[in-house]
């Protein structure tokens, strides 16, 4: 079940992180509500794994998740990622320069990393991890519409 919500909240940071960036190399190709299901899949990643968490401890009341959210380290990373998530779908919405993106995209990154195994380690491992991440992000959301922009080209260029 951890595999599977890992691979939830990594769909929604491919449609998020990459996504946003992508719309700067390809304006019209992503559109905005794309960025808003990556950021509804992120969030349901995020809290149904620490849901799962403190079910499996008996914890999962109102109490124990706000112990998770504000007090456990993994809690705090993934409300960090929560919090640089919404800031930097708030500043592709408001068309920020790309690189005001920066901050809240290596906010949302470095709150995954500490998700995991790499948070064992500190900052040592989570650089690297977030380093990974932001790169497969980037790349996915850059691939995927590459094929629609070929052709959106294609249909100006016979207009």
């Amino acid at each position: 079940m951890t595999a599977a919500l890992t691979l939830l909240w990594l769909a929604g940071l491919v449609l998020l992180l990459g996504g946003t960036f992508a719309r700067r190399t390809w304006p019209g190709i992503w559109p905005l509500p794309v960025l808003w299901a990556g950021l509804a899949l992120l969030l349901a990643g995020l809290a149904l794994a620490a849901g799962s968490l403190l079910g499996s401890f008996g914890a999962l009341d109102a109490a124990g998740l706000a112990a998770y959210w504000l007090d456990e380290p993994q809690g705090c990373a993934a409300l960090a990622a929560l919090i640089g998530a919404l800031v930097l779908l708030a500043g592709e919405q408001a068309e920020w320069p790309w690189p005001w993106l920066l901050l809240p995209a290596a906010l949302l990154l470095g709150g995954l990393a500490f998700q995991g195994h790499a948070a064992l380690h500190g900052w040592a491992s989570a650089l690297p991890q977030a380093l990974h991440l932001g790169a497969m992000s980037v790349w996915l959301g850059e691939c995927w519409p590459s094929p629609l922009a070929a052709n959106q080209a294609r249909q100006t260029l016979s207009a």
